[in-house]
């Protein structure tokens, strides 16, 4: 099964199996990032976030020790509950009850929990902002404002991923589009010249 992307100008990192419990993002820097971040920079970055996930492991571990307890208890009422038919037949069926509960309850635990931990997340980046083909009117005409660099003083925080160093051609002047390459002199969208 193959998954298309949701917008083209991103870069998805697909998540991949390290162990038997274990899944984390893929550290291959993508070639389409070129330019963009630096290889240090992504690596860096995927580090931080696949280790925001090691708290995944201890829900497996906690699912893993409900879903042994209710079947081993489901299974314990199924043995009592078949020993003691011949004395009390409503000892039975409670615990027949209990034990039924007790392994659909562990079983179902289990089975979501599972599937939420293995689902198949990809970390999605996003390389260039995407104008949708009914927009472009729009946006030739409007006045777009580019964001100025922003400059953090003071306290280091060390769970935010490194910066970006964006290097852009310039910015058309008739529709706002940022150039994506360094060579480029002419607009790739209306075909007016760069400001640089």
């Amino acid at each position: 099964m193959t998954n298309v992307p949701l917008n083209i100008n991103a870069v998805y990192i697909p998540m991949v199996q390290t162990g038997c419990l274990t899944a984390e993002y893929d550290s291959t820097y993508p070639i389409h990032l070129h330019g963009i971040i630096s290889q240090h920079e992504f690596q860096e970055s995927i580090n931080k976030i696949n280790r925001s996930f090691s708290g995944y492991k201890n829900f497996i571990i906690i699912s893993w020790i409900i879903f042994a307890l209710t079947l081993i208890i489901g299974t314990g009422c199924f043995v009592v509950g078949g020993i003691l038919i011949t004395k009390s037949i409503p000892v039975f069926y409670a615990l027949f009850g209990v034990g039924i509960f007790m392994s659909t309850f562990g079983s179902l635990f289990f089975g979501i929990g599972f599937c939420v931990i293995h689902s198949k997340c990809a970390l999605a980046i996003d390389i260039g902002c995407s104008v949708p083909q009914e927009n472009i009117n729009r946006a030739q005409y409007s006045n777009k404002v580019t964001p100025e660099s922003t400059t953090f003083l003071g306290r280091q925080d060390n769970f935010a991923p490194p910066p970006y160093s964006i290097q852009t051609a310039g910015f058309c002047s008739r529709c706002g589009v940022a150039g994506q390459d360094l060579t480029a002199r002419f607009c790739s969208s209306c075909g007016s010249s760069f400001n640089t």
